[in-house]
């Protein structure tokens, strides 16, 4: 078991597993747990005491040459006992001192001792000895104990550091004490947490290496950790080499001012120039302060965007949304910050993403609705979305691939090769948007599909009633990915009518349903496909449904195809310090590449 000691400057430290520490030329043993029985030693007198009897008088005649002769007995008889008893004490004494094990040795940081000393320094270079006390960082305090600790040992003595992030390259003081000190004040602290159990395996490695009689074992750090990493198998078998041990803490009673930016994410599903783009923030106080201030910044670059104060209780997370409107497209490098405080390392959080120029689409329809058309021709003069239009005989003869986004509108009979080559666009991670109509009955629909979807969607064609209709759910304007169309959140927007739809099966998200819960605009993923196929149940023409006469169909259907043009991409999050692996293709070994980190550097 650890116990403590507290640091040199006498700042008042606080102690971990014990409340005692030793001094100066102490006499110490390495089985001090068989000392309670030094209690035993009392044994044969407490047998003695109660083992003795009170002689009885008994009147005689005249026997005074009897009487001088009993008195004389009775004296060797005493003596001939009390030394019994100083022998059976000497003798428990001396047993449980041999277990016991009692050595002279030297006091933790100063002193002299005779005894070689094998002796282990586990020094804690975590992030957290990054933070700043007074008088420099708590890696530079490490740093200094562990050197007092060297110097106060004696020449002969086998000394070895042990670093939390280099564990197995232990720096050794016994060949050269001047290069060894060198290298450990070239130590920098790390960004990785401590593995305290290779440095405990370690150090058993080490005292059962060099197994001189006396073994120490200090562990330098600020103990931001948790103690049970103390208490491990590892630590068990440090105690069954008889060594003794000690924590040291490098930060005393001071007081820690520290908040960390636990996360951060961008909450928009789609990208647009000059549309807010909306980042959540978590934070927390691990500080010992009650209450803690800091204000969050969000930079664009070197430019910043948005800024928030919060108060944050000691132990509690807080939640801050910031936001700002992107000018440009390409790569957004977005930057959040937090002002100083005693451990700089999480004071950032680094978030990108790409903002597309110009996304091209392919829209193939012989159909000749009009409304769609002309939807679309305003879509692609005032957005982002550069959408151009084909008949499905011209299809064979373009490039597909040149595209960002298909869709097929009232697609007639396709010939294999086409769809095998639609297979292919999905299978490049690009999406694909179908929009039903009346040239493909259910069964035929599933047939000239199947390689795409791999299973059955489409059932059956539902029709209302004369004079009735299907309508969507009443909280269309409340689903995230049309919210921004829909901006009075006080009211429901005017629902469409639909008068037939296909029943469709296994969508695997729906994105709009009608109110008997059947999907009218649903996303299918096939397995074998990085590409998604996005679903429209009904045609979008006024004999199926007058949703091209809403006002909001136009905003509502460039919602759908940002959707629908969107890449998946799976996002890459990693934390300072964390390896991780990333793959490229299309790498030249004849050209240079530059790895650059989220400062630009």
């Amino acid at each position: 078991m650890f116990i403590c000691v507290k640091p040199f400057e006498n700042d008042g430290a606080e102690c971990y597993f014990a409340t005692s520490y030793r001094k100066d030329g102490m006499l110490s043993f390495l089985n001090s747990i068989m000392l309670p029985a030094l209690l035993a030693v009392g044994i044969p007198i407490l047998i003695h005491l109660f083992s003795r009897q009170k002689t009885k008088k008994v009147l005689f005649s005249s026997v005074r040459f009897l009487k001088l002769l009993e008195n004389s007995r009775i004296r060797q008889v005493r003596l001939y006992q009390i030394l019994l008893i100083i022998i059976r004490s000497l003798f428990i004494l001396f047993l449980v001192l041999a277990f016991a094990r009692p050595t002279l040795k030297d006091a933790v940081f100063g002193g002299a001792s005779a005894a070689r000393t094998s002796v282990v320094i586990m020094l804690d270079d975590s992030y957290s000895m990054q933070s700043f006390l007074p008088g420099g960082s708590a890696m530079d305090k490490g740093k200094a104990l562990a050197e007092k600790i060297v110097n106060a040992s004696g020449a002969e003595d086998q000394i070895y550091l042990l670093p939390a992030s280099q564990a197995d390259n232990p720096i050794d003081f016994t060949k050269n004490r001047d290069e060894a000190l060198r290298s450990l004040k070239r130590l920098q602290a790390s960004n990785l947490k401590p593995s305290f159990t290779s440095m405990l395996q370690r150090a058993v490695k080490l005292f059962r290496s060099y197994p001189n009689y006396n073994r120490e074992v200090y562990l330098i750090s600020d103990f931001k950790i948790n103690t049970n990493q103390l208490k491990i198998q590892p630590a068990k078998r440090i105690d069954s080499v008889s060594t003794l041990q000690y924590l040291v803490p490098v930060n005393g009673k001071t007081t820690l001012q520290n908040i960390s930016i636990d996360t951060a994410f961008i909450a928009n599903r789609l990208f647009e120039i000059n549309q807010p783009v909306k980042v959540h923030v978590r934070l927390t106080n691990y500080g010992s302060s009650a209450i803690a201030e800091t204000a969050v910044h969000l930079f664009a670059g070197e430019k910043r965007m948005a800024m928030q104060r919060l108060r944050i209780n000691a132990g509690e997370t807080a939640q801050v949304d910031l936001s700002y409107i992107p000018e440009r497209s390409g790569w957004q490098f977005l930057k959040i910050e937090i002002d100083e405080d005693d451990l700089l390392r999480d004071n950032f959080y680094f978030l990108s993403f790409r903002l597309p120029a110009k996304v091209k689409v392919l829209f193939a329809d012989d159909a000749g609705n009009s409304e769609l058309n002309a939807a679309l021709r305003v879509i692609s003069q005032n957005s982002s979305l550069r959408i151009e239009q084909y008949g499905y005989n011209r299809l064979y003869g373009l490039a597909l691939a040149g595209y960002d986004l298909i869709i097929l509108n009232d697609p007639p009979q396709l010939s294999l090769q086409l769809t095998d080559r639609l297979r292919s666009f999905l299978a490049g991670g690009k999406n694909l948007f179908i929009i039903t109509g009346e040239r493909l009955m259910p069964t035929d629909f599933n047939r000239q599909f199947q390689n795409l979807f791999e299973r059955n969607i489409i059932k059956d064609l539902k029709k209302a009633d004369k004079g009735g209709f299907y309508m969507l759910r009443k909280n269309m304007g409340k689903q995230p990915l049309f919210s921004a169309v829909f901006r009075d959140e006080q009211s429901e927007p005017a629902l469409p009518h639909f008068f037939r739809y296909y029943k469709i099966a296994f969508p695997d998200q729906q994105l709009l349903s009608f109110d008997n819960q059947d999907a009218f605009l649903a996303v299918y993923k096939a397995k074998s496909l990085t590409g998604r196929i996005f679903l429209a149940s009904a045609s979008l023409n006024i004999r199926w449904t007058d949703l091209p006469l809403q006002g909001f169909f136009v905003p509502m259907l460039h919602r759908i195809l940002l959707a629908a043009a969107h890449r998946e991409q799976q996002a890459l999050q990693t934390l300072v310090g964390r390896s991780i692996a990333i793959s490229f293709s299309d790498i030249q070994a004849d050209k240079k590449y530059d790895l650059q980190d989220p400062d630009g550097e």
